[in-house]
């Protein structure tokens, strides 16, 4: 009987250092702050808006290369350094010519971690 209770309990502490190690491999996702006016497709209001974004950039899967008006547009815009995607500032929608291929995530989603890497993975 004493061995099942051994067994029991290393068993217990394989699993949650396997659960430690799990969380450990979902990466710290930054964020980047900007304060800008509408340029994508909405019904906002044109004023400044200040919006808080995951810096992961959706259609080319980076992470950290969203920087802020790198080509210094009026109202303001986020661009991925490694693709080139322009996102509005105030509504995350991707700045393509015809339509938007993908949108940023807000951090006013409010994603567990967990499933915001599943996310940010689909």
């Amino acid at each position: 009987m004493k061995s099942n209770h051994k067994r029991f309990f290393i068993g217990s502490i394989l699993i949650f250092i396997l659960y430690l190690i799990g969380m450990a491999m979902v990466p710290a996702i930054s964020t980047v702050t900007v304060t800008a006016k509408p340029s994508a497709d909405s019904n906002l209001p044109y004023v400044n808006h200040t919006k808080t974004w995951y810096n992961f950039c959706p259609l080319c899967g980076s992470y950290d290369t969203l920087t802020i008006n790198p080509k210094g547009t009026f109202e303001v815009e986020l661009t991925c350094s490694d693709c080139g995607a322009d996102y509005c500032g105030v509504t995350g929608k991707d700045k393509h010519g015809y339509g938007s291929r993908g949108n940023i995530i807000s951090t006013d989603n409010n994603y567990p971690r967990n499933n915001l890497f599943m996310e940010l993975m689909m």
